[in-house]
């Protein structure tokens, strides 16, 4: 009987160590290979949704300005209040504030940190943030790792 339930303890082991992920832990560190392929997507979405006007800087951000506004301009320490949608390229919105939402600009994501000082208040842009800039190369809820995203972003006030 006891070489009966060793047996058993011993095959019950090694079935449940055979369903654990054997996989790494992601390390969330966007490669050039992940740069190129986010400029691509972000390239596509671009041509597909005949954007005009789209700005780009040094680090990848792609931009449209739709209203500069005219308010004062957010610094990475102010205190921001905003409604946005985010979405992937695909169109599957994962995220949306409809109604004013207040933020520390320093605090959020670098795309966002480096794209809203574009605008000033009651502006509005169109970021396409590649990975680096954005989530990285990790899975965050309904976002894939890798993923490009686009943040439709009305600035309505900026506190300094």
């Amino acid at each position: 009987m006891k070489k009966v339930l060793l047996t058993l303890s011993l095959i019950g082991s090694v079935v449940f160590s055979s369903c654990l992920k054997s996989e790494q832990p992601c390390m969330n560190t966007p490669s050039a290979t992940q740069d190129a392929k986010d400029q691509q997507v972000i390239e596509a979405y671009i041509t597909s949704k005949g954007l005009t006007d789209v700005q780009s800087t040094s680090t990848g951000l792609h931009y449209k300005i739709i209203t500069p506004g005219e308010g004062a301009t957010p610094t990475v320490n102010s205190q921001v209040t905003l409604s946005y949608t985010g979405s992937l390229t695909n169109g599957l919105e994962f995220d949306k504030a409809d109604y004013p939402i207040n933020f520390v600009l320093g605090q959020l994501i670098a795309g966002w940190i480096e794209g809203l000082p574009k605008i000033k208040e009651g502006g509005e842009i169109l970021l396409l943030i590649p990975s680096r800039l954005g989530y990285g190369t990790c899975a965050n809820g309904p976002i894939p790792g890798g993923s490009v995203t686009v943040f439709d972003i009305t600035l309505q006030t900026v506190t300094n």
